[in-house]
């Protein structure tokens, strides 16, 4: 049941029937209890389908907090040997994700519900950077945050110049604030780096337009 969904989003297009399909086999799963591995995996699925509706984002994060704790080993004062032994079981099979992904996840779910959870989201990334400071996923992540330019430039660092979300995140920020000049220089590169993207052909060459626009004006 839990392959049965994966290949259901695979195949058909992402739409709120297809989401509520591949609900209901999640939550069937979820409610056998048979096999953590698997349970695990069911329940990080549910919270990535859930998270995007506002009336389930506050059990999905709920759901992932609590599905980061078990997997990062938090609040686990003693650890058991066979109970260790029995969430191996069917575990590659059940396709679980790793603790670096749930994290990740987990901080998204925490960014999209708004400015109360900002704290949160900005502790758990900082986390994840401790963890791996050559990610540069996570600091797109505190970028996206924190709104800072430097959390980018930091990305761009550790990618050695090869992290497209950096570049375009970033020249999206420099949109924002009007640097026009800056902005278009990194959505250019951003494209270079991944050139099939184009829903974010007119964002690159917006800069520069608007550039252009102001000066005519003046």
């Amino acid at each position: 049941m839990l392959a049965a969904g994966v290949i259901e989003r695979k195949i058909q297009s992402n739409d709120e029937l297809l989401n509520e399909k591949c609900a209901s086999y999640l939550d069937e799963v979820i409610a056998q209890r048979r096999n953590w591995a698997v349970q695990a995996s069911a329940l990080l699925q549910r919270s990535e389908l859930e998270w995007t509706r506002m009336r389930r984002a506050e059990r999905a994060c709920m759901q992932m907090e609590a599905l980061s704790k078990l997997v990062n080993g938090v609040e686990i004062k003693k650890i058991d040997k066979n109970a260790m032994k029995g969430r191996l079981k069917l575990l590659l099979a059940s396709g679980l994700k790793p603790y670096w992904y749930v994290d990740t996840v987990y901080a998204g779910i925490l960014r999209s519900l708004g400015c109360i959870a900002l704290e949160k989201a900005e502790h758990l990334v900082r986390e994840l950077i401790e963890k791996n400071p050559d990610e540069p996923t996570y600091w797109c992540l505190l970028g996206d945050i924190l709104q800072q330019p430097e959390a980018y430039e930091k990305a761009i660092q550790v990618s050695n110049g090869r992290s497209f979300r950096a570049y375009r995140s970033l020249g999206m920020l420099m949109l924002r604030r009007g640097h026009y000049d800056v902005s278009f220089e990194h959505l250019k590169r951003s494209l270079e780096l991944q050139p099939i993207n184009v829903s974010f052909d007119f964002a690159t060459f917006l800069p520069q337009l608007l550039k252009e626009s102001l000066c005519s004006i003046s």
